[in-house]
């Protein structure tokens, strides 16, 4: 059985770790999207203006 301070410190590591997941998938996202919006665009054949 975990002691209230253990399981205190399991919720925060876990917090910490969700947050540099959903961090990482938004900058993931970031980065990619401008390239795969292009890439659309041109598949479609969309006109830029």
């Amino acid at each position: 059985m975990l002691t209230a301070a253990q399981q205190a410190q399991t919720a925060v590591r876990k917090r910490r770790v969700m947050y540099v997941l959903i961090l990482m998938v938004v900058v993931f996202m970031a980065s990619w999207l401008p390239l795969s919006a292009v890439n659309l665009i041109k598949d479609l054949e969309i006109p830029l203006s």
